[in-house]
Formats: structure tokens, sequence, C-alpha cells
């Protein structure tokens, strides 16, 4: 899409993948040679089991330009979870762990090889037991993880289904001690 007037007016500019049963895919921007990659979690019989295939963005055609797909096919947290992200000089890449196809049930971090997106080691994984957040019996998941240079976003997944007004007050309260956190 192209933006004509922000936030409100779009334009569709292409299609770039049609038939293609994929969730959660993100952009990876390489530092060095300003290449831009697109990874796919690549949906296989259902919404945890996935296949990771990395393409590259052929900026000039805007086309996908397949360049591997992953070897591994798992619910073992290798659909993406979040953005590729640098930390202390690795790439790491979150990833949904759906032990036993219980959706979003914790958040793996993968360590992303230098010069190959498709080769990663598992370095952490974390659940709900590992945040300390108020009434965490209110949660039964880590879906998402993604990071920027002064915000650090987690989504977890609801027991039960919570007003929308409590979950913004629970987001602001979070911000708010993040906030307070960073400025002692």
């Amino acid at each position: 899409y192209e933006c004509k007037s922000f936030p409100y007016e779009w334009k569709k500019k292409k299609v770039l993948l049609t038939d293609f049963n994929s969730s959660d895919t993100i952009v990876h921007i390489d530092k060095e040679t300003n290449d831009i990659f697109v990874i796919a979690s690549q949906l296989v019989d259902s919404t945890c089991i996935a296949r990771n295939i990395l393409y590259k963005l052929d900026i000039n055609n805007l086309s996908l330009i397949e360049i591997s797909q992953g070897s591994v096919v798992s619910e073992k947290g290798i659909r993406n979870a979040g953005l590729i992200f640098e930390s202390n000089g690795m790439l790491v890449r979150p990833g949904q762990n759906c032990p036993k196809g219980e959706y979003g049930k914790s958040t793996i971090f993968w360590k992303v090889a230098p010069g190959n997106l498709m080769m990663e080691d598992e370095i952490l994984e974390i659940s709900v037991e590992d945040i300390k957040i108020a009434e965490r019996e209110k949660y039964s998941g880590v879906h998402t993880y993604n990071i920027s240079h002064r915000l650090e976003v987690i989504d977890l997944r609801s027991v039960t289904c919570t007003p929308l007004a409590v979950r913004v007050k629970l987001f602001v309260h979070t911000i708010f001690d993040y906030i307070k956190m960073k400025l002692r």
C-alpha cells in the first residue's frame, strides 16, 4: 500500500504473494547492506505449526524473491512473535511456542546467525511465570515480544475475557511503571 494521506488514505500498489497461508510476517532491514528481508511463518495444518520462509524484497520491481525455507516445521517457537532485534551484538528473533497446540503459551528467543536469518539457536524462553505482573493468574501465555529504543512490549494471553477498559488500564499502568523505572 502507498500512503496518500496519513493515517486514513491508502492505495493498494501490489500484491506480493497469493494463495499463501501465513501469519505474523515480519520485515527485517540488514544494517550493513540495507537489504530488506521478509520472513513469513507459513502455517502447516494448524495455527501453531509453522515453517519460516525467507524472502528478499526487490524494491525496484516490488517483488519477493524466495531465499530459503526453514528446515524445521514445528510448533516450538517457529511462528514469528515479533520483530528481529539486536541485543548485546547479536540478532534475536522471538517465536511463539505452542506446546501441544496451545496457541501462544510462551515466547522462545532465537539467536540468529550473522548473515543467515534462517540459522538459529534457542537462547531463552519466557512464560507468564517469568514476568513480574500483578494478578499473574489471569494470564496463560506470552504471545508477542517487541522492543524499540525506549519501549518494550509483551503481549499476554488472558485466561478469561476481560473488558477492554481493564486491558487498556493494565497497558497504561505498565507503560507508566516503565517510564518511572527509566527516570530513576
